[in-house]
């Protein structure tokens, strides 16, 4: 039973990862949920697409709430880059409790957005959810000059 529901997992993870541009918060949300699926530990992705918003990879960087050190950052940098994106999106679950941005969040988020716009890369969201709701810190006004570019310009 524990082999066909990994099989089962792997299969969801998969189908919904599209080939074609994503254009809403909703069509990210749901390949954003679709990561998380069976996930009792934070977990945080890096999300990388080209130009047209085409996923090019997904990156698991690492269990814990945020980039917390410097060799974290790099690792995670190293990454990003191997794949070539135009576009970022970090995202990670909150398995329990709200999904909402902790202020170690919010740290992260700056200092990665910081960090990829020197190199040309546009961190388009970081999207945050629990079991029922997401947050997307790009479509709060809190938040909106972390993202320096429009999605789908």
């Amino acid at each position: 039973l524990a082999a066909i529901g990994e099989l089962y997992t792997r299969v969801i993870k998969e189908g919904a990862v599209k080939r074609t541009p994503y254009r809403t918060i909703e069509e990210l949300v749901a390949l954003v949920r679709s990561q998380y699926l069976n996930e009792k530990n934070e977990k945080l992705l890096f999300i990388c697409f080209d130009s047209a918003m085409r996923l090019k990879k997904i990156e698991s960087f690492t269990e814990g709430d945020s980039v917390r050190t410097s060799a974290e950052l790099k690792t995670a940098l190293s990454k990003i880059l191997e794949n070539d994106p135009t576009f970022v999106i970090m995202a990670h679950n909150h398995p329990e409790g709200p999904a909402l941005p902790s202020n170690t969040d919010v740290g992260s988020t700056m200092t990665v957005s910081t960090t990829l716009r020197s190199l040309g890369i546009n961190l388009a969201d970081h999207i945050i959810i629990n079991r029922t709701a997401y947050f997307s810190m790009r479509e709060d006004s809190r938040y909106k000059n972390l993202f320096d570019t429009e999605i789908n310009e």
